[in-house]
């Protein structure tokens, strides 16, 4: 007798199998169905222009802020490094970017290559930006041009980091959260007109960026872009609250510390307050040797710094955590070496005083805090070793997964 067998039922589609409609693309970063920055994708060309659109709306939004920072904080020496950040953020979130093939370049935006097409943007907003530093005869309303020619530079470079990247479809929930920070921002932003805080100005412009990438993207376009978004917090001064008592301590510290390194190397020197005298030169330790330019400088530099090595979590970590140590040390050297120079030569103008004892230690600084840096980094690589995946199916071991 015949015992009738049922027919296999048909196995379901598999997940990479093409569905009608607009193919999804994956990555492996990403586990929702995502589709791509650019202007060859149906859902992802609008969201680009949208993006771009929120980005120029939120440069207009705060043009005033961007005015005082360029026109009043970043032409203070304390915050002079201020332009950078922006462009150290940048890149930052260049090397993060999941997609990085070398492909990108070759795409086509409106039938031109990508990078071609960044730089037709890019080289004339340079030139209309340049018009903001160099005063051009006859020519009225630089401020107003040069900070157009800034914002399309900007533009530029943010199109060539995001264009071919994935794009996940953001929940709805993802989104109202976003609104729900930029609305904070926008709070925030009209409380600090009322009291007249700039700080809470700075602080919710960068709560703005983050609303505006959450509202677009969700969490995982904030996975790769939100580093450097929160980096963009060392462009600003401190509070001033904050930086009046913040520079007193160090003053005070590093009149102290260098009088007894002066004394150490044998010198006769005596110490008032904050007026170092040697050999009967005298050297106030003002807010200019106080150490607090150095330490934005040089925690910003190593914030970007442990961003962009590939190292383990815990070489990141002391990186991070030897940057003050690094900042405080060397202006500590600096001022050593200006007490030193003005006690053993005495006999010089004011003017080569001015450019050799304070100026070049202070330049030379920089220098010998980035040397530590990088041999710190050097150090640490000869001390750990990153984990590395070990195949064991391939080893015999079918069983092990």
């Amino acid at each position: 007798m015949s015992i009738p067998v049922r027919p296999a039922a048909p196995l379901p589609p598999s997940p990479a199998a093409p569905v009608s409609g607009t193919p999804l693309r994956r990555d492996a970063r990403f586990t929702k169905p995502q589709h791509e920055i650019s202007v060859d994708d149906p859902v992802g060309r609008p969201l680009l222009f949208a993006l771009l659109a929120m980005l120029a709306a939120f440069i207009y939004a705060y043009w005033n802020t961007f005015s005082d920072l360029v026109e009043v904080a970043w032409d203070t020496d304390q915050y002079s490094h201020g332009w950078i950040v922006p462009l150290l953020a940048l890149y930052i979130m260049y090397t993060m970017r999941p997609n990085q093939s070398d492909e990108l370049d070759k795409r086509e935006v409106f039938g031109i290559p990508l990078a071609k097409f960044c730089q037709m943007i890019a080289v004339p907003s340079a030139l209309l930006g340049a018009t903001h530093f160099f005063e051009v005869p006859g020519l009225q309303n630089q401020t107003w041009m040069g900070g157009l020619g800034l914002s399309g530079l900007f533009l530029s470079y943010l199109l060539y980091v995001f264009y071919g990247q994935p794009l996940v479809d953001a929940s709805a929930l993802e989104r109202w959260i976003g609104v729900a920070i930029c609305g904070a921002a926008i709070g925030i932003r009209v409380l600090a007109a009322m009291q007249d805080k700039g700080w809470m100005d700075h602080l919710s412009m960068v709560l703005a960026v983050f609303g505006l990438l959450v509202t677009f993207g969700g969490w995982e376009l904030l996975k790769w872009t939100g580093p450097a978004c929160g980096f963009l917090l060392f462009m600003f001064p401190l509070p001033a609250f904050i930086e009046n008592s913040v520079m007193m301590k160090l003053r005070t510290f590093a009149s102290i510390i260098s009088e007894i390194i002066l004394t150490i190397m044998g010198q006769d020197v005596m110490r008032d307050g904050n007026m170092l005298t040697i050999a009967g030169q005298q050297m106030s330790v003002a807010d200019e040797c106080s150490g607090l330019r150095m330490v934005t400088i040089f925690g910003a530099m190593g914030i970007a710094v442990a961003l962009l090595i590939r190292r383990p979590w815990w070489d990141k970590v002391v990186v991070l955590l030897t940057t003050l140590p690094i900042a405080l040390g060397v202006n500590i050297l600096r001022i050593v070496v200006t007490c030193f120079l003005m006690g053993n030569f005495p006999g010089m103008s004011e003017y080569w005083k001015e450019k050799l004892y304070h100026d070049l230690p202070g330049y030379v600084m920089i220098l010998v805090a980035m040397g530590l840096l990088l041999l710190l980094i050097k150090i640490l690589e000869k001390l750990s070793v990153q984990e590395e995946a070990v195949n064991l199916r391939g080893a015999g071991f079918a069983g092990v997964r």
